[in-house]
């Protein structure tokens, strides 16, 4: 079931990439971005978005994203998303992978992106086998034997367009 009572939106603070000098507020040892430098990267009401990354490539900035039904995650698909204007604006959303209980009996779990000094983008995920569909254990648990954890690289050489 879909958690419809919370909107969601992925939302990062944008003013290191966006060259806008930081004026950021510090309050108990946390700086909080000023409204100003914030923007929107992805907003679907039907989703629950998180563990976004950004890689900056040559004229344009490149941010990946899981994209899941709820927390437990019974469907989570990775996806990208482009921007040229500095990370004002975002657009061309492509999927990278789709992952779901009722196919896979497994989920993509906290993926990370990077880039490689030859300019290739790399993504890993974790891919956790889930015993049911509401099945969401500490991470601890996820890494034992029994439930099949491993770890999957996605790459990128022509800017996020294609992934293999």
């Amino acid at each position: 079931m879909i958690n419809r009572s919370r909107r969601s939106i992925l939302k990062i603070g944008a003013g290191s990439f966006l060259g806008s000098a930081l004026t950021a507020r510090v309050q108990d040892g946390m700086r909080e971005v000023a409204d100003s430098n914030i923007v929107t990267i992805a907003e679907d009401p039907e989703w629950y978005m998180h563990c976004a990354g950004i890689a900056t490539l040559d004229r344009e900035l490149v941010c990946t994203y899981r994209k899941s039904d709820e927390h437990t995650a019974s469907r989570v698909m990775e996806w990208c998303a482009r921007s040229v204007d500095g990370g004002r604006t975002w657009g061309d959303h492509r999927i990278i992978t789709d992952s779901s209980w009722e196919i896979d009996k497994a989920c993509w779990i906290a993926p990370q992106l990077s880039k490689l000094r030859d300019g290739r983008l790399v993504l890993i995920a974790d891919r956790g086998v889930k015993k049911s569909k509401q099945d969401w254990p500490p991470l601890s648990q996820w890494q034992k034997p029994d439930r099949g954890m491993s770890n999957h690289l996605f790459f990128s050489s022509d800017g996020a367009r294609t992934w293999n």
